[in-house]
């Protein structure tokens, strides 16, 4: 064998010996995925959409012993005053982390997650089962029927099992936008 073999042969060896040791057999790992993550990307989509319809970076608000997050657009801590919101629990379950991440791929989609266009009323409604019990609730109003190029205002949630603090009736994801036209997203 020349020097060559000996070291292709010990590289070989040595990444055989890769692996779990007996010792690390019996301890539970839990391996997570970043990309698993969905809670930060729907916050993240939410500031992109923020930045895109009214030119400004959204900011969290500390709402006192609030256990959700809360983010808005404009000044003071009103939230009913602003243009735009999100408010959002981080799941607790795995079956509630896919729920956040179905609804992230929704609303990732943009003007897709929302209903069609009202014709001839001021508003449309859809929902929609995600698992066993988590749904969405989108909802598109028209600020004027009357006018055909009239602003719309933009609602979708994530409902859930009511968690301890009874709030929002199972609301896990709350978002709102408003006064944006509807080919926004475009």
């Amino acid at each position: 064998m020349n020097w060559f073999d000996i070291l292709k042969n010990a590289g070989l060896t040595q990444r055989q010996r890769q692996g779990i040791s007996a010792r690390q057999k019996d301890e539970d790992f839990i391996f997570e995925d970043d990309d698993d993550d969905c809670t930060q990307k729907i916050i993240d989509e939410y500031i992109r959409l923020c930045q895109k319809f009214y030119g400004e970076t959204p900011h969290k608000i500390d709402i006192f012993g609030s256990y959700r997050h809360w983010y808005k657009v404009g000044v003071g801590s009103s939230i009913s005053s602003a243009p735009s919101m999100l408010a959002i629990t981080f799941p607790e379950t795995k079956e509630a982390n896919k729920a956040y991440c179905a609804f992230y791929n929704k609303f990732a989609q943009g003007r897709n997650l929302y209903p069609p266009k009202p014709e001839g009323r001021n508003y449309t409604d859809n929902s929609e089962r995600i698992d066993d019990i988590h749904y969405t609730y989108t909802r598109v109003k028209r600020k004027d029927k009357d006018e055909p190029t009239s602003n719309f205002n933009y609602y979708a949630t994530l409902y859930g099992p009511l968690g301890k603090y009874k709030l929002y009736d199972g609301a896990k994801i709350d978002i709102r936008f408003e006064n944006i036209p509807e080919d926004a997203w475009t």
